[in-house]
């Protein structure tokens, strides 16, 4: 769940991960979220309702921070 409209994972340098993030917009109503990585939403996958996304990231010793965000957009 989005335990609320937004949410966001970050990740440290230096880290080393695999994340699979499935997301499901389970609501009926007209809004709509935007799942996307290190604050570029231009690149991020848009969900209406009812949309489920499957993203997987991987970073190996990643060189600077990393952030996974979920936001409302309406």
């Amino acid at each position: 769940g989005t335990d609320g409209s937004s949410w966001e994972i970050t990740l440290k340098k230096g880290a080393t991960v695999v994340i699979n993030i499935e997301v499901t917009n389970t609501g009926n109503e007209s809004h709509t979220y935007l799942f996307y990585l290190d604050g570029d939403p231009n690149r991020g996958s848009v969900l209406a309702a009812g949309d489920t996304k499957m993203e997987v990231f991987s970073f190996s010793d990643i060189s600077s921070d990393r952030t996974i965000m979920l936001d409302q957009i309406n």
